[in-house]
């Protein structure tokens, strides 16, 4: 189905609302699925995700961008949304900068609230807000390169989101809420770019994390009631950690053993940045 429509970006700052004019919208109904495997491959497409209606299975809507061919696949419970660029019939500047120029294409979804999702996520060259509340994710992976955006979990799921896979290069990312994923292990793989880790929200299980960092900033941000144990192995990395006790190779937060709740980074870095702080409850 085609027609008119404004795109919003599910960002509360209205100077990110992106208006495009001629969309390609493809939906279908929840019939009683309870799980739903989904790959979104976008190349440069901005990506805004976020909870559906409950009588969808997924709603999503494309920009009808020159130069590129959409496509969404569902079979069996299987989900794949992609993009794919076409030869353009020249290549004069003007052709070259309607592909490459971001802003102009750009995908909006929206997935069941209710039923289990394993999540795959790519994305090149592009903007993303993307948010997880109200979703029950059971595994995330995502790989970001040159992207800049958000990523938010915003209440306690459901269920327990057993994998948690992140990796970014060249960009510019927020991940805010990370204890409402209620995810014992995450997986952060970093390169160049400017990173936010933000563990507030309410985690019921103690938080493992191994995290890479190549060449870019990193800043940390815990909640005051959470115990926090942190292992670095930096090479010709500036780091910031105040009010650590170290014991064992490890920084050792105040009255680490007396938190109810507790989160444990072992953290990799060359040639970065590293900074933390609290969140106050």
């Amino acid at each position: 189905m085609v027609g008119n429509k404004i795109f919003n970006d599910f960002s509360s700052d209205s100077s990110d609302i992106t208006t495009i004019e001629a969309v390609s919208i493809s939906e279908l109904d929840y019939q009683n699925e309870e799980k739903l495997e989904i790959n979104f491959d976008l190349g440069m497409n901005d990506l805004y995700l976020k909870n559906g209606i409950s009588e969808q299975l997924y709603k999503v809507e494309y920009s009808q961008a020159e130069g590129v061919t959409n496509r969404v696949v569902y079979a069996h419970h299987d989900l794949q949304i992609y993009s794919n660029f076409r030869q353009p019939a020249k290549y004069d500047f003007f052709s070259l900068k309607k592909i490459f120029t971001q802003g102009l294409r750009t995908c909006n979804a929206y997935l069941h609230p209710g039923i289990e999702i394993d999540l795959k996520i790519k994305l090149k060259g592009c903007k993303a807000n993307i948010d997880f509340s109200n979703l029950r994710l059971k595994k995330l992976r995502m790989s970001l390169g040159a992207t800049d955006g958000k990523i938010f979990f915003g209440n306690p799921k459901q269920n327990s989101l057993d994998f948690l896979k992140l990796e970014a290069e060249a960009s510019n990312i927020s991940l805010e809420g990370l204890g409402n994923a209620n995810c014992s292990e995450i997986d952060i793989n970093l390169g160049t770019g400017n990173y936010l880790l933000d563990f507030s929200g309410s985690s019921e299980k103690d938080i493992f994390s191994e995290i890479s960092l190549r060449f870019g900033r990193l800043k940390i941000l815990v909640p005051e009631d959470i115990g926090i144990k942190i292992k670095t192995n930096e090479k010709l990395t500036d780091f910031n950690f105040p009010n650590f006790v170290i014991e064992n190779g490890y920084r050792i937060s105040k009255d680490f053993e007396k938190k109810e709740k507790k989160i444990t980074l072992r953290i990799d870095a060359f040639l970065a940045r590293l900074d933390f702080g609290w969140l106050k409850i």
